[in-house]
């Protein structure tokens, strides 16, 4: 779908656009919530101190979307490892080679698993499209299927981090947040523009030639889009571009792109990252990084920027009962 043009396009992104429709997405906001509490009250039976990327960052947004999509608890951990396995701009030829033979095969074995079970799940919605013949062939089904699942929780995890790091290291704003000065929402799509965890996608190719700020893109070229450095454009956001500020009400960022391809999943992201930051700062008192700013290592990938650990201290507040059956129980590291 994300290749796709014009009617291919139409054809593959109405096969979810169901699922992901905003009336159907807020109705995911208990579960989210008791998941989000669960891992809270999980990180402060441990201690005061957490990697919050492994204990709260990533098992959060996969687990929802693994719900969403009807994917066995057992096979959560080696979707994660494969996405960030192929989001490795680092990975030598080998372990690329490697990881693009694991991935159809792991799709295949949940297909299999699933053609025994349908339910009301994406996984499943999907399968009966290929058997429907709206989805034309089973290399379609599978990159369907890869495409929804990773990218509906390395993306989120990405900016769940680089949003925890912009608030802790910016207190004030912080500050406009907790008082009440600034609204969540307000603040989400800052950290969205600012902390997109998308940093460049390749590539995309010019249909016909199109001319941006008096260059010519000509038709079959192939573009890199660099989206952090869209979302720090002086034409666009004014001579703060650069700055992380929360009162910014003219907000027209691209983390979600634009046009035909916009993101289907905008709605589930920002469910997801308002009930993770009201409850990492609603219940986590005195959350703090607990090594330099500077010293975070992030993920080695161009394409995604997203902490790799991210080591926090805290003092718990009061703290809900542990609910073992809400929303699995994936933990994983970027």
């Amino acid at each position: 779908m994300v290749t796709a043009h014009g009617a291919d396009h139409r054809r593959l992104r109405g096969l979810l656009s169901r699922s992901f429709a905003p009336a159907r997405i807020a109705l995911l906001a208990p579960r989210i919530e008791q998941c989000a509490d669960r891992l809270l009250a999980e990180m402060a039976q441990r201690g005061g101190s957490a990697d919050l990327m492994c204990e709260f960052a990533v098992p959060l947004p996969t687990n929802v979307i693994a719900e969403l999509f009807g994917l066995p608890d057992e096979q959560r951990e080696e979707i994660v490892a494969l996405t960030y396995s192929l989001a490795n701009t680092s990975a030598t030829a080998a372990e690329v080679r490697q990881t693009r033979q694991r991935l159809p095969e792991f799709f295949r074995r949940l297909i299999a698993f699933k053609r025994g079970q349908l339910g009301d799940d994406l996984a499943s919605a999907l399968i009966v499209a290929r058997d429907n013949g709206e989805l034309v062939s089973d290399t379609e089904l599978i990159d369907m299927l890869f495409m929804v699942l990773s990218a509906g929780f390395v993306t989120t995890t990405g900016v769940i981090g680089n949003g925890v790091l912009a608030l802790l290291t910016h207190p004030q704003q912080l500050h406009l947040v907790r008082s009440g000065q600034v609204p969540w929402s307000q603040a989400i799509e800052e950290i969205l523009r600012w902390g997109s965890s998308v940093a460049n996608l390749p590539f995309r190719y010019a249909t016909e030639d199109v001319e941006i700020d008096g260059c010519t893109v000509p038709r079959g070229d192939a573009v890199l889009m660099a989206f952090h450095a869209a979302n720090r454009d002086e034409k666009a956001f004014g001579p703060g571009a650069d700055r992380f500020d929360v009162t910014r009400r003219h907000n027209p960022h691209l983390s979600f792109g634009k046009g035909p391809h916009v993101c289907l999943g905008a709605a589930l992201a920002r469910l997801e990252l308002r009930c993770a930051f009201t409850a990492l700062f609603g219940r986590l008192e005195d959350l703090a990084l607990a090594i330099a700013a500077e010293d975070v290592v992030y993920m080695p990938s161009y394409v995604i920027r997203c902490p790799q650990r991210l080591p926090v201290t805290f003092r718990p507040s009061i703290v809900p009962p542990i609910e073992t059956k809400a929303l699995g129980r994936t933990r994983g590291a970027a």
